[in-house]
């Protein structure tokens, strides 16, 4: 993570992606290779050098896919959270976290035509935070403790799943070209940030 971190960095200026670098004054041990192994679920990053994508294009996508990655961190360890299990993150560290990732966004330039892909993203991710969000709310109710049964068929995880495999199937009408190593990252990071 930490190469990708500081090439982000350094694409990204002065204003950066500090926001999105986890406060690891807390007890957030888990880093994104963690959180796919924790799933578990294949990790494919994103390559620019095997790219067959314009410059812009592949600088955006690798963008993407970090958000996702930072998203999928969160997610995990929120659910950890809810299941009883560590490493895990309070409610409000998640929403920091997802909120950050999603601002990030602004410090790009978003190619026109990958402009639906990337509000697709945002709702999904949306949706996954209004469910953390409601779920919290639930503490103490017979509805929380029920949704550590059942969450993968609440409403919010449900339109989030459809939303993540609307986004990774435009990623595949977009660039149908792109190197089969390639192909296989957009399904990984889209898929291992699904609860389902």
């Amino acid at each position: 993570m930490m190469k990708k971190t500081v090439l982000h960095i350094l694409t990204l200026g002065a204003l950066g992606i500090s926001a999105l670098i986890p406060n690891t004054t807390h007890a957030q041990d888990m880093n994104i290779d963690q959180a796919y192994q924790a799933i578990p679920h294949n990790q494919t990053p994103y390559s620019l050098k095997q790219s067959r994508l314009p410059d812009a294009d592949a600088k955006y996508l690798d963008h993407y896919f970090f958000v996702s990655d930072i998203a999928l961190r969160a997610r995990v360890m929120a659910l950890n959270r809810f299941l009883g299990k560590t490493p895990a993150i309070d409610i409000q560290t998640y929403n920091q976290e997802v909120e950050n990732a999603i601002a990030s966004f602004a410090l790009i330039q978003t190619p026109r035509h990958l402009q639906q892909i990337e509000n697709t993203l945002i709702s999904a991710l949306r949706d996954q935070q209004s469910f953390f969000n409601e779920w919290n709310d639930m503490a103490g109710t017979h509805g929380y403790s029920r949704l550590q049964k059942t969450y993968t068929r609440h409403p919010k995880v449900m339109s989030s799943h459809q939303k993540l495999i609307k986004a990774y199937q435009m990623l595949k009408q977009t660039y149908p070209s792109e190197t089969p190593y390639n192909q296989n990252a957009f399904f990984d990071h889209l898929c291992a940030l699904d609860f389902i």
